[in-house]
């Protein structure tokens, strides 16, 4: 029969509760970083460092990279620019 017994180690600085509200915080907002979320723990009650939220991070699948760059201008837009500066190349200031 196995018995239950409780684990040597420190225990973990973040509840399950307060790790769901991270994971939803991130699936919703990739872009959030790491201090946001410490803000986010220390208003809820819990203080942290970076480094804890970024292992939580990991241990729950997330990769540590950037979200991918996009155009800040869509070719429509350069079009719209190339005309209107090329209507306006001669005038006078």
């Amino acid at each position: 029969m196995t018995i239950s017994r409780s684990r040597s180690g420190a225990p973990h600085k973040i509840s399950p509760c307060r790790v769901s509200m991270i994971l939803r915080k991130v699936r919703n907002d990739p872009r959030t970083t790491r201090e946001e979320l410490v803000n986010d723990l220390k208003v809820a009650g819990t203080t942290v460092n970076k480094k804890i939220i970024g292992n939580t991070l990991h241990h729950n699948g997330f990769k540590s990279c950037s979200a991918p760059k996009v155009p800040l201008l869509k070719k429509a837009h350069v079009q719209a620019r190339l005309k209107f500066t090329n209507e306006h190349l001669n005038d006078s200031e």
